[in-house]
């Protein structure tokens, strides 16, 4: 149905407005030249999108949205577009991957692409906004193309194209092309738009400008001007200009309406921004506007610059000085600044004065006055004056004297007297020498303030340098300083030893101011000691009496002092002292020596004597043995005393007792194992020795029997307490005592074992089997007993039984084909493995592929394409018709199969496959789409209707209803129309087919139109089209495939509203918005479930409302489900090769990259395969993993189950986990039916069941 366009215009008008809609969507089809319309002005009608309806078929919902500038919000009913709403637009449903298309400004566009989160992310503050690309076909993420664009820019006019300009008043997206479910599509803008009315502001643009040098700014006399436009004429605006009030004046013969107001400024405006305001009259409401379109502005400046001037240094200086200027201007800101020597008037400038180098500084060579001058852009000038009075080059004054003038052997002050009468003294200083003024300028020399201080002798320049660097040297000549002390020599009258007084010679002299005082003390002083202390010197020297140290001091006339000591050593008044020891205090079997230590008194050990026993000094007078070493020996037990005498006749002995001689053998102990069992390491001997002397000097060992000339020789392995020996056999140990007394003893080792066990493994079966082997294991081939026997699944490396595999007792059993290692271990820790390979255990079931043709409904019969994929040989294939299970087909039900089966009714076939391992597999098949039944169609209101010629006709309508297909309102075509301007019958007959091309009964309406009461034209009867009449307008119908369940959706054609155009359409009655509630769940066990699923939209109904929950469940189906539910997208892995251009290939690759599932093998997945409950566990507890949820680490007991048994190997932890987790539970009876297909019901449980875990265990 076309909707009008322009209300209250006459008929013909509209008339042509229903054909240029007819003819739009072609010119966009085709890109031609934009197309015009009429639209009302002011109170603008304007368009968007309110639906997608897409040419050949198909419709998509929206948003509708608007802005009031700030917030964007809902927008529920076009005919209440809020007063204060800037841009309405639509949204699609699918957010991701939008791009937007607006102006900001009205100036310039722009296009955005974005990710929106919500409504808040969108641009509230813009003046018109459309969509410019977004997903054209709800979560496909496919993108639309070729873009145009219907909007207006005067409100009147109505424009397409591919571009929308900037200062449009509003825009909307018209045309485009995408492609949907494999289909190419184009919007059908004519079927997709909506009017609404948007209240557009009257004045479009304003600017404001001066007259003056800069159109942004004015002073006292430039004129301003105001210009301004408007969508219509307005009547006589008033303007209020820089304070003042105006009337406009409208500008004769422009283009559109376009007006004018001026202003003189003068001293008395307010400096600033020059603001306005445009009163007028929209539709008897008084509006104003205060702010100009394209940012234009005009500054109000009567205030010169002002203008801040500094020295680049305040400081005195020689050379010239940098004067840095600057100008500010907060109004219109500096447009020249220069400057000149002197004072200098504003004038002067006009036509001299130099520009600042580098904008903002120049040069004072001079002391002096300066000007800089500033004129900022409004005209306004400054002049700033500055003094220069900081340049030097005349340098100071300098006078030198020294104080003390006589000797000192300190210091000497030198006094320098500076003057500089312009700049001042700045700095002096001083160094030894005749220096230069440049060794100064270049850093030399000390600093000072007034005077400084020297302590040599010589030529010192003093230096002076004023504030601006102006410098001066003097020099002054030093010469009374004497800092040399005299020089003091001390001589003894002898160095050899006495008991005597001994005199010590002085000798003091002093080379330059001469010596003056010379003392003596005992001790070793100072030479402050001296100042009220010592001994003053009578003659050439002094005596003393003890031995000691002796200071002498001198001290010359320029007050130096010097001291210098001499120590005596050489006064002797006591004995020496002796000391005894043995060189060796151990035990030994060999003559011991005995070591003296003498402490002399300086003289020297004129007599040395030893005897054996103890003795007074006076017997060495003539006895005793002497000798000049410092040691002796002796061959016994016993005393001994030795005696000395000094060069100065004193005398000493001491005695010392021998008692450590030893001549007996050692004991050595019975030797210990370590260990005493069996092993297959090294053994540890513990041994120990003992002895009368209690001392055990050495122990060796070595391999065999031995003698003790055999250690001696140096044979033999050192060791103490313990020694280790790596084989079996006799072994001699020896011992040697402190005294050099040895003695050995042999023993026996004979617990070393080192032969590794030999493993000997055997299958317990060899033909294929689908069962486990047994492996039994025959361990050999050492010398301690077998103590351990492990196996473990793959081949392991030894070290993997250190903490790992499976205790065993002579036999194991394999669960499956590969590679077995066996473990064992002798008492003696000898450890090896073995591996064998099991290869005849076949578990892997076949896989039944079935393909049915047509898959569409169809009337004819319907072929059954079946194929096995065996990894095994097959040993029996059989099919029967209903639901079967494998225990049919093995208690003999079932017959033969080939690969094709012609069917011809709907219902359930069971395929049945056997391999000569035993495996089993069962496929079910449930052809649905056989369809011999014609859909009824029902007229909506009565068959025969009457209304007067020129009224308006809304036909009722029809629905239509097929057992398969469902609602097929949306494919009803109508024949025939109905003109009510001409008198007559007119016939409609509604016709539909289903999809199997079941065709429904004709239904007929009659329509009479009678003559208008009072007579007049009553026209032809001859029901034909004429003017005012129309044609009914079918629905488009879409020709998608039907939903099939889980995966699928359920699609609602969008049926055009009637017109009111004065004729009439045959219109299909809107579907409900309201969710179609499930007909066949009430009372079912799952109901809450699938209801929960259902309203969260992760499970649909089929087209007649049922949801089917005993319904199976394809592998399929739960992968697409699953992955929804925990919100997986993106990551794909390698594909199997049965699910190529399948409608669930994402889901499941997605799946496979997550590892939720794994497929009968790397090449078949199954997909369209019912899927068994265990299979379901599987996929459910791999999902478990990925959020975390907790898995059983011993397995859940699955002996309450009586069907356990059947739970394949692979499925039993998974089984075990789901079950912990409350996933899923048994059947009554205690069985869990592992094979058993899953249904719609039970899916639907077990989902919502993870839903809600998942949920908790955040």
């Amino acid at each position: 149905m076309k909707k009008r366009r322009i209300r209250a215009i006459k008929r013909s008008v509209a008339q042509t407005f229903i054909v240029m809609a007819m003819i739009v969507p072609l010119l966009l089809g085709s890109l031609v030249i934009p197309v015009k319309d009429q639209a009302s002005a002011f109170k603008v009608q304007a368009e968007t999108i309110g639906t997608i309806a897409y040419d050949p078929r198909g419709f998509a919902g929206v948003h509708s949205i608007y802005s009031d500038g700030t917030t964007v919000r809902v927008l529920d009913d076009f005919n209440k577009v809020p007063f204060n709403a800037r841009w309405v637009t639509f949204m699609p449903i699918n957010f991701d991957g939008v791009e937007l298309y607006y102006s900001r400004d009205g100036i310039t566009t722009e296009k955005k692409l974005m990710n929106l989160r919500g409504l808040n992310d969108l641009p509230a503050d813009v003046r018109w906004l459309t969509l410019s690309n977004f997903d054209g076909a709800v979560f496909e993420n496919q993108p639309i193309d070729n873009q145009q664009y219907t909007y207006s820019v005067d409100g009147v006019n109505i424009l397409s194209g591919p571009e929308v300009p900037a200062n449009a008043l509003w825009a909307t997206i018209s045309y485009y092309t995408t492609t949907w479910s494999g289909e190419n599509k184009a919007l059908n803008y004519s079927l997709s738009r909506v009017s609404y009315n948007l209240n557009a502001d009257l004045i479009r643009s304003t600017s404001i400008q001066s007259h003056g040098a800069d159109r942004r700014y004015a002073r006292a006399g430039d004129t301003v001007t105001l210009s301004f436009s408007s969508l219509r004429a307005l009547q006589s605006p008033s303007v209020t200009l820089a304070g003042q009030q105006m009337q406009a004046i409208a500008i004769p013969n422009a283009v559109g309406n376009e007006w004018r107001a001026f202003v003189t400024l003068d001293a008395n405006h307010p400096e600033g921004e020059i603001h306005f305001s445009i009163a007028y009259q929209d539709e008897g409401i008084p509006m104003t506007v205060s702010a100009t379109t394209d940012g234009s502005s005009v500054f109000f400046d009567n205030s010169p610059p002002s203008v801040s001037l500094s020295q680049s240094t305040s400081d005195w200086t020689q050379g010239n000085v940098i004067v840095n200027g600057r100008a500010y201007d907060t109004g219109s800101g500096v447009q020249i600044e220069k400057w000149a020597e002197g004072r200098q008037p504003v004038s002067l400038f006009h036509n001299n004065g130099h520009l600042p180098q580098g904008g903002s500084m120049f040069t004072a060579f001079n002391n002096g006055w300066y000007t800089w001058y500033a004129k900022d852009r409004a005209g306004n000038e400054m002049v700033q004056f500055i003094e220069i009075g900081n340049i030097d080059r005349v340098s100071p004054s300098l006078t030198l004297t020294s104080s003390p003038t006589g000797w000192t052997a300190g210091s000497v002050q030198i006094t320098a007297s500076t003057v500089d009468d312009l700049s001042g003294v700045k700095l002096t200083k001083w160094a030894a020498g005749n220096q230069p003024l440049a060794f100064f300028k270049n850093g030399g020399g000390t600093m000072f303030s007034d005077s400084f201080t020297v302590t040599d002798n010589g030529i010192y320049t003093v230096y002076a340098e004023d504030q601006a660097g102006n410098a001066v040297t003097e020099q002054i000549t030093i010469d009374n300083l004497d800092d040399i002390p005299p020089a003091i020599s001390l001589t003894p009258f002898t160095t050899e030893p006495t008991q005597t007084d001994i005199a010590i010679t002085v000798d003091a002299s002093d080379q330059e101011s001469g010596t003056e005082i010379v003392k003596w003390a005992v001790g070793k002083q100072p030479a402050s000691y001296f100042a009220a202390e010592g001994n003053t010197l009578q003659g050439t020297g002094f005596t003393v009496s003890e031995n000691g140290i002796y200071t002498v001091y001198a001290k010359d006339k320029a007050g130096n002092e010097q001291i210098e000591t001499v120590e005596i050593t050489n006064i002797y008044k006591s004995g020496p002292n002796l000391r005894l020891s043995l060189d060796n205090p151990d035990w030994a079997n060999s003559p011991v020596r005995i070591q003296l230590d003498v402490t002399d008194n300086g003289s020297g050990i004129a007599v040395q004597k030893w005897a054996a026993g103890h003795h007074d000094p006076d017997y060495f007078n003539n006895e005793g043995t002497p000798f000049t070493d410092s040691s002796f020996t002796v061959d016994s037990n016993g005393m001994y005393t030795v005696y000395i005498k000094d060069n100065a006749g004193y005398e000493a002995v001491a005695v010392i007792e021998v008692t450590r001689m030893d001549n007996e053998r050692p004991i050595i102990s019975e030797p210990k194992l370590t260990p005493g069992t069996w092993t297959s390491q090294d053994v540890e001997v513990w041994v120990s020795g003992m002895d009368n002397s209690g001392v055990i000097s050495l122990m060796k060992w070595s391999a065999g029997v031995q003698d003790e000339v055999y250690f001696e020789q140096g044979r033999g392995t050192v060791f103490q307490d313990v020694f280790t020996v790596d084989a079996n056999g006799e072994y001699t140990v020896y011992a040697k005592d402190g005294a050099g007394n040895g003695n050995v003893r042999s023993f026996h080792v004979s617990n070393i074992d080192r032969e590794e066990p030999i493993i000997h493994l055997q299958p317990s079966i060899k033909d294929p089997t689908n069962q486990n082997v047994a492996v039994t294991a025959d361990v050999y081939g050492t010398l301690s007993p077998i103590m351990s026997t492990k196996w473990a699944p793959g081949i392991q490396p030894l070290s993997y039984f250190d903490a790992e595999g499976n205790d065993f007792n002579g036999t194991f059993e394999a669960e499956l084909n590969g590679w077995y290692t066996v473990y064992a271990e002798s008492a003696a820790g000898n450890k090896t493995i073995e591996t064998i390979e099991i290869m005849n255990i076949f578990k892997e079931v076949p896989v039944i592929q079935v393909a049915v043709s047509p898959s569409v409904p169809t009337q004819t019969d319907v072929t059954v394409t079946a194929s096995v994929y065996a990894p095994n040989p097959l040993v029996e294939s059989k099919l029967a018709f209903g639901q079967q299970d494998a225990s049919y087909f093995a208690h003999g039900g079932g017959e033969p199969w080939s690969d094709r089966l012609e069917v011809h009714d709907n219902g359930w076939i069971t395929y049945y496959v056997r391999d000569h391992a035993g495996n089993e597999s069962v496929k079910l098949v449930e052809i649905t789409n056989i369809d011999r039944e014609k859909p009824v169609i029902t007229l909506l209101g009565e068959s025969r209707i009457s209304l007067v010629q020129g009224s308006d006709y809304m036909d009722p309508g029809a629905m239509a209803n097929d057992n398969l297909d469902g609602n097929l309102t949306d494919r009803i075509e109508v024949e025939g129309k109905v003109d009510t301007s001409r008198p007559g019958q007119y016939t409609l007959r509604y016709s539909v087919a289903d999809r199997a091309g079941n065709e429904a009964e004709e239904v007929v309406r009659t329509v009479n139109v009678t003559p208008r009461p009072g007579g007049g034209d009553t026209g032809s009867t001859d029901p034909t089209p004429g003017s005012g009449g129309s044609e009914p307008n079918p629905a488009p119908v879409d020709k998608g495939d039907k939903n099939e369940g889980l995966p699928g959706s359920i699609s609602t054609p969008t049926t055009p509203a009637p017109g009111n155009d004065g004729g009439s359409s045959a219109a299909q009655p809107p579907p409900s918005k309201q969710t179609p509630a499930l007909t066949d769940i009430t009372g079912h066990w799952a109901e809450s479930d699938i209801q929960a699923l259902y309203d969260l939209k992760l499970v649909k109904g089929y087209p007649d409302g049922s949801y089917k929950p005993d319904r199976p469940v394809t592998r399929a189906e739960f992968v697409a489900l699953l992955i929804r539910s925990l919100g997986l997208k993106g990551q794909y892995s390698a594909a199997f090769q049965d699910i190529k251009n399948h409608w669930a290939g994402d889901a499941i690759r997605t799946a496979l990259a997550h590892g939720i599932i794994g497929g009968y093998s790397s090449r078949a997945f199954g997909p369209d395969d019912p899927i068994t409950r265990e299979q379901m566990a599987v996929m459910l507890a791999n999902s478990s993993q990925l959020v975390s949820l907790s898995s059983s680490v011993s397995g859940t007991n699955l002996t309450s189950f009586k069907d356990q048994g059947s739970i394949s190997a692979w499925a039993k932890q998974q089984v075990s986990d789901v079950v912990e987790n409350e996933l899923m539970n048994g059947y009554p009876g205690g069985r869990f039916l592992p094979r058993g297909l899953a249904t719609r019901a039970e899916v639907a449980a077990v989902i919502y069941r993870f839903k809600n875990v998942i949920e908790q265990s955040i």
